[in-house]
């Protein structure tokens, strides 16, 4: 079960960010989280809730969601924290939604919460002891971005 969410998690993403600017990102095979893994500049989390429950953060570094918001709003001009929340969020939203239309068709139904979005510098997503968390690594045009997934231990 794991495995095929994190599939639909997969090519959510991929389709979300090459629906956005153009442009797939490559994905890389998930790995187990570190409790040391990668720092994130701009995060959004949401719980989803279904066949199974896990917790998704997608996590882009700072160059990564620069790279993005020049991509999908150039004619904005200053990049500002508020538009990176704004951006941060409606992409999580965006690959959660995606997410659950995959599984659905393959007739798993899901919910998932709001996103919470955090933003700044060498911020480090931590999961309760006992739980199993993946790291995605992607790539977008040189730029590394990730998406943690955790489930219940």
């Amino acid at each position: 079960m794991e495995k095929t969410f994190v599939n639909a998690l997969v090519d959510a993403s991929r389709h979300v960010i090459e629906s956005m600017t153009g442009t797939a990102p490559d994905a890389k095979p998930p790995v187990k989280a570190r409790e040391d893994g990668p720092s994130t500049y701009a995060a959004a989390t949401l719980g989803m809730t279904g066949a199974l429950a896990a917790s998704v953060s997608v996590c882009f570094s700072k160059d990564a969601i620069y790279q993005l918001h020049r991509a999908v709003l150039p004619d904005e001009g200053e990049v500002t924290f508020s538009s990176i929340g704004d951006l941060v969020g409606e992409i999580a939203g965006m690959i959660c939604s995606a997410t659950r239309t995959i599984l659905a068709a393959q007739g798993l139904q899901y919910e998932s919460s709001l996103p919470m979005v955090t933003l700044g510098d060498r911020q480090h997503i931590h999961s309760p002891s006992g739980t199993k968390t993946l790291c995605i690594p992607f790539l977008f045009e040189d730029s590394p971005f990730f998406i943690e997934v955790t489930f219940p231990g």
